[in-house]
């Protein structure tokens, strides 16, 4: 069946033909979704909250716009509303797991072992006393490894936002570390 017409099916009930045009977008869908979310746990979360939204939104489709256009606009917002979330609830504070995790601190013998994590915590006390703005934009950018766009949109801020906060916010980490040398 053509597209057009599992469209008019999809939109008159017709379960079978709405499955069809997701199994037809699934992939592209999965993809938008694992760009932004960067794991393959939330990029299926958001995956399935774009078929969701979709099925619920299909009533409202008109051929203005290709259904495809359509659709993965549907799962970008998906995405960046499962960030915004996330964003919201994970990044008021880094955790010292976390940021070891990331760095993969090397496993050296256990004093060197001891050193590096109490490098980790005194730079987890710095990052976590910065103000909100400057904190979430750092951890986005060089823990999460977000992009400069994607930031902007997470945080609903312009990119010029993002670039200066971020700069602030290394510069007042660098000055905090060296003091405390």
């Amino acid at each position: 069946m053509e597209e057009k017409q599992l469209i008019e099916s999809a939109q008159k009930g017709d379960k079978e033909a709405f499955s069809q045009l997701m199994m037809r977008y699934q992939n592209k869908i999965y993809a938008i979704a694992m760009r932004f979310c960067k794991n393959a746990d939330d990029a299926w979360d958001v995956a399935q909250e774009t078929v969701i939204k979709v099925y619920r939104a299909l009533h409202r489709y008109g051929s203005k716009a290709a259904f495809s256009t359509w659709v993965y606009a549907i799962a970008k917002n998906a995405a960046l509303d499962h960030l915004r979330k996330r964003s919201k609830a994970v990044n008021t504070e880094v955790g010292l797991e976390a940021v070891e995790y990331m760095a993969q601190l090397p496993a050296a013998d256990p004093e060197q072992k001891l050193q590096n994590r109490e490098a980790v915590r005194e730079l987890l006390d710095i990052v976590n006393a910065l103000p909100a703005g400057q904190r979430a934009v750092l951890v986005l950018r060089d823990i999460d490894g977000y992009s400069y766009e994607e930031i902007a949109q997470i945080l609903a801020i312009s990119q010029g936002t993002v670039k200066s906060r971020l700069a602030r916010a290394r510069e007042a980490v660098r000055k905090a570390y060296a003091q405390r040398q």
